[in-house]
C-alpha cells in the first residue's frame, strides 16, 4: 500500500492548491503506467488502480467521473483503502481509532459507495467496543 507520507517525504498538505497535492492526484495514473503492458496484471486490477480515488459524487481524481461509472472493487478498495490511512499512525498524527474513523468517513459526504461504507460500518457494529477501540488502530511501529 501507499500513503500521501511515502509519496511525499511525510509533507502535511495545507491545501489541496499545494503544488505536492497535484503530484499525488497523479500515482493512479503513475501506477497504470508501470502496470501498462503487464499481461499477467487482469483488466479488472488494471480498473482498480485507476479508479480507487475517484468518488461517488465525480469529485475524486485522476478523471471526476461519477459513482455510477466506478468500477464497483474500486469503491470497495477506495473504502478500505481510507480506513487503513486513518487507522494508521503517521508521522504528522496519531492513528485514529475505528469509531473515530468511520465517524470521519461518514461525515464526508459524497466521497464513497453507501452501500460498501454500510458494509464496512456493519463490520464494526458486529465487533465489541472493547476490540475494535484498543486492537485496531496501529502504529507503524507495530506493523513494522
Amino acid at each position: 500500500s501507499y500513503s500521501v507520507e511515502k509519496i511525499e517525504s511525510h509533507a502535511v498538505f495545507e491545501s489541496k492548491k499545494d503544488y505536492r497535492w497535484k503530484e499525488l492526484e497523479q500515482h493512479t495514473k503513475y501506477g497504470m503506467k508501470l502496470l501498462d503492458g503487464a499481461t499477467f496484471i487482469p483488466e479488472e486490477v488494471l480498473f482498480i488502480v485507476a479508479q480507487h480515488h475517484e468518488r461517488e459524487d465525480g469529485q475524486g481524481y485522476p478523471s471526476q467521473i461519477p459513482g455510477e461509472i466506478i468500477f464497483y472493487p474500486a469503491k470497495i478498495v477506495s473504502v478500505s483503502d481510507s480506513f487503513c490511512a486513518m487507522v494508521v499512525e503517521r508521522p504528522h498524527r496519531e492513528a485514529f481509532t475505528a469509531a473515530k474513523a468511520l465517524e470521519i468517513m461518514k461525515s464526508e459526504t459524497g466521497k464513497f459507495d453507501p452501500h460498501v461504507f454500510t458494509c464496512l460500518h456493519e463490520i464494526f457494529n458486529n465487533i465489541p467496543e472493547a476490540e475494535h477501540e484498543t486492537d485496531i488502530a496501529v502504529s507503524d511501529k507495530k506493523a513494522a
